[in-house]
C-alpha cells in the first residue's frame, strides 16, 4: 500500500509542485485577473511531443516483431515455427490496432475541423476573463 501511495504522490502531486513556481518580472509584479492555464498547456504539449515521438517507434517495433516471427517461422524447426507464427500474428495485431487508432483520430480531426497542431478554442462565460 505504501508503494501505491508513493507512486501516486510521485506521478500526480509532484508535477503540481513544479508548476506552482511563478516567475517574477522584476520589483513590480502585476496581479493577474484570474487563474492561468499555461502550466497545463505546457504539460499537454510535452505529452503530445512524447506521443509523437513514440508512435513511429512503436510501429517500427511491431514491424520488426513481425519480421522476427517470419524469420523464426522459416528457419526454425517444428517448435520454432509455432512460436514464429504466434509472433507474426501478434505483430500484425499490434500494427492493425496502432494504424487503426491513428486513422480514427485523423478522421475525427477532419470531421471536427481540427488541425493536427491547432489549439482548440473553448466557449467562455461572458464577463469572466482568464488570461492565456
Amino acid at each position: 500500500m505504501k508503494k501505491i501511495a508513493f507512486i501516486f504522490t510521485t506521478l500526480f502531486v509532484l508535477p503540481l509542485v513544479t508548476f506552482a513556481q511563478t516567475v517574477s518580472s522584476g520589483p513590480t509584479q502585476t496581479v493577474s485577473s484570474g487563474p492561468t492555464l499555461a502550466p497545463l498547456r505546457i504539460f499537454v504539449a510535452g505529452v503530445s511531443d512524447l506521443v509523437s515521438l513514440a508512435v513511429p517507434l512503436l510501429i517500427g517495433l511491431a514491424v520488426v516483431a513481425f519480421f522476427w516471427g517470419l524469420v523464426r517461422y522459416i528457419f526454425a524447426g517444428a517448435k520454432g515455427s509455432a512460436a514464429g507464427k504466434n509472433i507474426m500474428v501478434w505483430g500484425l495485431i499490434a500494427l492493425f490496432v496502432m494504424v487503426s487508432i491513428w486513422g480514427i483520430i485523423t478522421m475525427a480531426q477532419g470531421a471536427l475541423g481540427i488541425q493536427g497542431s491547432a489549439v482548440p478554442t473553448f466557449p467562455r462565460v461572458p464577463g469572466v476573463g482568464f488570461s492565456r
